[in-house]
């Protein structure tokens, strides 16, 4: 996999939550606490089955706890991914 922006994982993120059937509001800002975007816990899990798949990493059982907002997703996978941190 090349290279991958910042802006590029946050739309991966995005677009695999909305194609699951979460309802994500217009211009949502991704440092929304996860709790008010009405994710459910089968949304989270969901998330990470993508990131192990998409990504080709592995997320250790129990860290998506630590998973506060959506940026602390795409801070996670572009940390293990080696993304680059401009839009």
């Amino acid at each position: 996999m090349g290279e991958l922006s910042r802006r590029q994982l946050e739309e991966r993120v995005l677009k695999h939550l909305r194609e699951n059937g979460a309802e994500l509001p217009d211009g949502l800002d991704l440092a929304m606490p996860i709790k008010d975007l009405q994710l459910d816990s089968w949304d989270v899990v969901n998330l990470v089955f993508m990131i192990e798949e998409e990504f080709g990493i592995e997320v250790p059982q129990g860290e998506e706890a630590a998973f506060e907002t959506l940026n602390d997703v795409v801070d996670m996978i572009a940390e293990r991914v080696g993304a680059v941190s401009v839009a």
